[in-house]
């Protein structure tokens, strides 16, 4: 006989002989109960069904410790796939984890380790590793602990959903978020829905998971496109939730394309005295809107910005119609020689901002 066939038949004998006979599925303890003083140094408590590792520096001194195979069925909502063991003394904490290696009696999907802090609270899903039919988990404290199929969980294969950047009015091609029942146990029916400050630019066109109960492992798709209304960086959020199941929650991010546009992007002044002016450079600031932007505001920014001058233009102060334009004049007047560089921004709201590079040598 194969080695891993003796260690199956020995975990399997180990899983019915910490169960009693007359439990469906023989999840009902044996009502028995071991004790070993553990120390400072550590050491090892075992009842059939599960092991108990106190390593050294857990205890500061020597404390009798007990582990009793309960009667006691798992609490409602779990699908349990051992006894509930008894840890004792109830609420005693340790400076270090142990660890409990428990026998699953019946597989479950997902099996994971519930784990009280005292027998009077609820239980904390503390995760496990599973080999051979044994579900190994760590914890700082006592009392009550046993082995279940993990609660419903849902999940979502993306944090963040960002649309890059889109005219305004213009729907986005469609972007798709999954999500995973990572739990052992079915969700609740998912519910779908969008919220936050531009939630209404943000549009379901999509799912499967609306009203679904998404079995153990179980995935399913949402679907989504973004339209902003107007320019600017817009942000809302997709809440995906189901009781049991929890929330997920995934933000979504997208840029509506400014309404205004700037020509020429850049202008080149050439070398100019310094001390001089140089000939106007004119911008042409044109709104793209359906409708009328804000009133502009005109700056020159940049490490140069004061060996450059508005010197004239309509757009400084002004609501551009639908469809309409209007100038930004700049000089360039250098103070010293050497390159010289800066930006011209046009900003609206609505309308967005806009800008164009300035150029020129000091000559």
């Amino acid at each position: 006989m194969s080695r891993s066939a003796v260690v199956l038949q020995v975990v399997v004998a180990l899983a019915l002989a910490g169960c009693g006979d007359d439990a469906p599925g023989g999840l009902i303890g044996t009502g028995k109960t071991v004790t070993e003083t553990i120390g400072a140094s550590g050491g090892m408590v075992s009842l059939p069904g599960l092991d108990l590792v106190i390593p050294a520096g857990a205890l500061p001194a020597r404390v009798p410790i007990s582990i009793t195979s309960t009667k006691m069925t798992a609490p409602e909502g779990y699908t349990a796939a051992s006894p509930v063991y008894q840890l004792g003394p109830d609420g005693l904490t340790f400076a270090v984890p142990v660890a409990v290696r428990i026998a699953l009696v019946d597989q479950v999907e997902h099996p994971t380790v519930l784990w009280s802090k005292a027998s009077a609270s609820g239980f904390d899903d503390v995760g496990g590793t599973v080999e051979t039919g044994v579900i190994t988990a760590s914890n700082t404290h006592f009392s009550q602990v046993f082995a279940a199929a993990a609660p419903p969980k849902l999940q979502s294969a993306s944090a963040v959903v960002d649309f890059g950047t889109i005219g305004v009015a213009t729907t986005s091609q469609g972007s798709m978020v999954t999500v995973t029942n990572t739990g052992g146990e079915t969700t609740g029916p998912v519910t779908v829905g969008l919220s936050g400050t531009d939630a209404a630019m943000f549009h379901v066109a999509s799912t499967t998971c609306a009203s679904v109960a998404l079995a153990a492992g179980e995935a399913c798709i949402v679907n989504l496109t973004f339209t902003p209304a107007s320019s600017g960086i817009k942000g809302a959020s997709l809440d995906i939730a189901a009781a049991p199941g929890g929330t997920v929650t995934v933000a979504l991010t997208g840029m509506g394309a400014p309404d205004l546009t700037l020509s020429p992007q850049a202008f080149d002044f050439g070398q100019v005295p310094s001390g001089g002016m140089s000939s106007t450079g004119d911008f042409i600031v044109t709104n793209t809107s359906p409708t009328a932007s804000g009133l502009l505001a005109v700056v020159i920014e940049g490490a140069d910005a004061g060996e450059f001058t508005i010197t004239a233009g309509t757009c400084a102060g002004a609501s551009v119609a639908a469809g309409g334009t209007c100038t930004v004049s700049v000089k360039f007047n250098p103070s010293t020689t050497g390159s010289k560089t800066a930006t011209v921004t046009v900003t609206g709201n609505p309308g967005g901002v806009v800008h164009g590079a300035l150029v020129g040598v000091g000559g």
